[in-house]
């Protein structure tokens, strides 16, 4: 038998890069399959830090942003209660106006009337949602307006009386970012609702009395006004966080393409990369096989 070269060592640098080249074409075909530019994170070690702060922020974010949709969904929901409001109020102007001047309605009709229209209001008052009396600041458990017990608008002329609240003075706050805080909301006892209420009581406890219906209709038309000036700011807070929540959505956007950029392989260049290793590999084991096959005699 003829003895083949010695090239044991020329063999085995050529078997090696033959695996070398595999282990790369391997990879490269899960990242062309996967679109990934690794399958683990043990594998992204240089830039998995990275990424896990971002997936933090994008948490933080996602936090906010769900917080600001559910002040925002609160604040739409007053605003449409205080737009009934003001068409309770602006009807009972009107009959009021209609009974004072012309006498076109009697006593006892204002009367119910005006009872009906309190009804009303004192039932938009204590709107909730989500099992949270919205009117009430941080008492969102209880009901923001009583009667029982309300002596409001019984003598004439009549003195301020917020004694039908049953909430507190807190202000509803989201924290919109780092350091930012959009407060937002509304309570029974601002001076807009105890006028309108004072205003219809005076009819109420005081049916035919002129006095009563000049100092009614002074509290509503002025109750009337700034309870429109109020909603606007009521649609400017929520406005405030419709931008927020925007905001929000653009950022966790950015940050999501920037993981996905340095997640992603540039499939193009993967499949060029996988030509060449290919060529490679072929043209390596078409050597090694020439190698490995050569004998003495050749040569000889």
């Amino acid at each position: 038998m003829v003895d083949r070269i010695s090239s044991f060592s020329q063999s085995q640098r050529l078997i090696n890069n033959n695996l070398r080249i595999q282990s790369e074409y391997a990879k490269g075909q899960v990242q062309l399959s996967s679109g990934l530019k690794y399958d683990t994170y043990e594998g992204m070690s240089t830039i998995a830090g990275k990424i896990l702060n971002l997936e933090a922020e994008i948490s933080q974010i996602q936090a906010r942003s769900t917080n600001a949709e559910t002040a925002m969904s609160r604040t739409e929901m007053m605003f449409d209660a205080m737009g009934s409001m003001l068409d309770v109020a602006n009807s009972f102007y009107a009959d009021l106006t209609s009974a004072f001047s012309s006498l076109a309605i009697s006593a006892g009709e204002v009367q119910t009337i005006a009872q009906s229209n309190l009804d009303q209001l004192v039932t938009l008052m204590n709107v909730e949602f989500d099992d949270r009396y919205l009117f009430s600041g941080a008492a969102t458990k209880t009901a923001p307006i009583d009667l029982t017990g309300y002596t409001g608008g019984t003598v004439v002329p009549s003195a301020v009386d917020t004694t039908y609240y049953q909430g507190d003075s807190y202000t509803h706050s989201v924290e919109a970012a780092e350091g930012y805080t959009i407060n937002y909301g509304v309570t029974g006892d601002n001076a807009v609702f105890e006028k309108i209420i004072r205003g219809i009581s005076l009819v109420i406890n005081n049916p035919g009395n002129s006095t009563a219906y000049s100092e009614a209709l002074g509290l509503l038309n002025d109750g009337i006004s700034e309870l429109a000036t109020l909603k606007a700011s009521v649609a400017h807070d929520s406005k405030a966080l419709d931008m927020v929540i925007e905001s929000h959505a653009s950022e966790m956007l950015l940050l999501e393409n920037t993981i996905t950029d340095l997640k992603a392989a540039d499939l193009t260049e993967v499949a060029t990369r996988l030509q060449e290793l290919e060529t490679q590999l072929e043209a390596s084991y078409s050597v090694t096989t020439t190698l490995l096959n050569l004998k003495l005699s050749d040569y000889l």
